[in-house]
């Protein structure tokens, strides 16, 4: 059973992955946005079926058949016996006796083999087997309703016949309802019910007779149209229903596919921020006006400021004062001509007032060109100034 769920949920899946495949193109050149992956999740326009696209329909018809087959089925039984007990005074007890066994038996089959086609749903390979059944059976039910032209329709009452005539024709039109989804299964049960009645009308030396005839055929084709018109909706609505479902797992296979990547992006700053941390180099980002937006633990240890002391604040102001000119001038130059990465060494104030040489790498921090702020890793180069004095 868990088997055969599986399969029944990953058709609107395997529908929609067949639907979109050759539309979205051969470009591998890089990872699509999610925004763009949901764009081609989009259903194509109506009309462009494949044979793959038609076989799942085939098969979610199918599967409407099968459904209506227990109130089928039971509508026959019943009215079956009805027709039995009506004609019973009329008609000779051995053809209507073998008539109304032939009508249950086979009502009973069908039943059972609806009961095994919602066992085992089968999926679209398996269509075709459980269709040829599907219609075998409405077949042979349609001829024994047929049979009742000849059967159950006595010359000696003209009302009973009318009645055999009333009971065809309604369960002619019921059958719009239940077999409308595929019409080859419609006419399967209409042309073999209809066809023996009329033609006994029109042969009939009855008044008349053949006018009831010729409305019988009018009254088959005017069904048959309806059938038809029936089926195109059923058609257009499963093949709606079936686009409508396979978005919507796209759609929730896309979920989790992002809700993934943001573990996976979370996972990666932390581990970013583990070594960030763990640095002995200080690394910091400004906004593009110079002011720390980020810094690190190391930042602290020399310049002896705590992180909150330190954010918001102009990194100018950690400047010795007599190189805060020279500092501000190669920083502007490389903000305005957008140099991408640059290194310069100066001296800075901790904030005991020492004097600590930096030796700073800076990178533009950009987006489409729009330059959003700095990034900087720096050493403390103290110790080598010291020695080259």
């Amino acid at each position: 059973m868990a088997n055969a769920s599986a399969r029944t949920s990953s058709a609107p899946v395997r529908y929609f992955r067949r639907r979109s495949e050759g539309r979205a193109g051969d470009d591998t050149s890089g990872t699509d946005s999610p925004a763009r992956e949901v764009s081609r999740s989009a259903p194509p326009p109506p009309g462009e079926l494949d044979r793959d696209d038609l076989l799942a329909l085939r098969t979610e018809r199918l599967k409407l058949l099968y459904e209506s087959s227990p109130v089928v089925l039971g509508a026959t039984v019943l009215c079956a016996s009805a027709l039995a007990v009506v004609e019973w005074a009329l008609v000779p007890p051995v053809p209507l006796l073998a008539w109304l066994a032939y009508m249950l038996v086979l009502a009973i089959g069908r039943f059972a083999l609806a009961r095994a086609f919602q066992r085992s749903a089968p999926g679209p390979q398996g269509t075709p087997r459980w269709e040829r059944r599907f219609l075998t059976g409405v077949l042979l039910t349609g001829l024994g309703w047929g049979s009742t032209a000849f059967l159950l329709f006595p010359e000696s009452s003209v009302p009973h016949q009318i009645f055999v005539i009333f009971v065809l024709g309604g369960m002619t039109a019921g059958a719009v309802t239940t077999l409308s989804a595929k019409f080859g299964a419609f006419l399967c049960f209409a042309v073999p019910t209809m066809t023996p009645a009329a033609i006994r009308l029109l042969n009939a030396d009855i008044p008349l007779a053949s006018t009831m005839g010729w409305l019988a055929v009018i009254f088959t084709l005017a069904i048959a149209y309806v059938a038809l018109r029936v089926q195109a909706t059923i058609v257009s609505s499963l093949d709606l229903r079936l686009q409508h479902q396979a978005l919507l797992d796209r759609l929730r296979l896309q979920t989790v596919r992002l809700e993934q990547a943001e573990h996976a992006r979370v996972a990666s700053d932390r581990r970013y921020q583990f070594f960030v941390d763990q640095a002995s180099d200080i690394i910091y980002r400004t906004d593009p006006a110079g002011r720390f937006t980020f810094v690190n633990v190391a930042a602290a240890c020399i310049m002896h400021y705590s992180e909150a002391e330190m954010i918001g604040r102009h990194f100018l102001e950690f400047i010795r004062p007599d190189h805060r000119r020279a500092v501000e001038r190669f920083y502007g130059r490389q903000f305005v001509r957008k140099i991408p990465s640059t290194y310069f060494e100066f001296p800075a104030l901790t904030k005991d007032g020492v004097d600590v040489w930096l030796g700073q790498s800076v990178q533009l921090l950009t987006d489409g060109g729009r330059i959003f702020g700095f990034q900087a890793v720096v050493r403390d180069i103290t110790e080598r100034k010291q020695a080259e004095a």
